[in-house]
């Protein structure tokens, strides 16, 4: 199987949050909060040939320079935040799996006073939580509430 099969079917199974891809060094991903690893390896020089694969010029620049990009993956029908990074351990990305489509506020559970405070013309809100909480979720379903409901653009 390759690391690409390996990412898909691990992002396809239940609790899967984020996957970590390090070369020369087997597969983790965190399930329910709990970072576990996977039988499948990275092959050496992965990461850097996915990024030289993916980003433009100018990223890889920043990248060489600063050691740190982000960017968005797709693996067939599966989307990915991707964190990339230079370790002391080598080079090495955090995948986090982006739902294919946005649940709506009532999907999510939100409570009535969420739609309130973002029909408010004037204000503020603060979106807070550990990582994984489900912030990004929240915030992609507020703006589309608002896109749904009213013509801002």
């Amino acid at each position: 199987m390759s690391v690409f099969e390996s990412i898909g079917a691990l992002a396809r199974s239940k609790g899967i949050s984020d996957i970590h891809i390090q070369n020369n060094s087997p597969l983790r991903y965190r399930e329910a909060g709990i970072l576990k690893v996977h039988e499948e390896s990275v092959p050496d020089g992965f990461i850097e040939k996915l990024l030289s694969a993916r980003l433009e010029k100018d990223e890889l620049e920043s990248f060489s320079a600063n050691g740190d990009v982000d960017f968005s993956l797709e693996i067939g029908d599966l989307r990915f935040r991707v964190n990339a990074f230079k370790a002391s351990a080598g080079s090495g990305a955090v995948m986090r799996l982006i739902a294919s489509s946005t649940p709506s506020i009532t999907e999510l559970g939100l409570p009535l006073a969420v739609t309130r405070a973002i029909e408010n013309s004037h204000g503020l809100i603060l979106v807070t939580g550990a990582t994984g909480s489900g912030k990004s979720t929240s915030l992609a379903s507020m703006i589309r509430y608002l896109n749904e409901n009213y013509a801002y653009n």
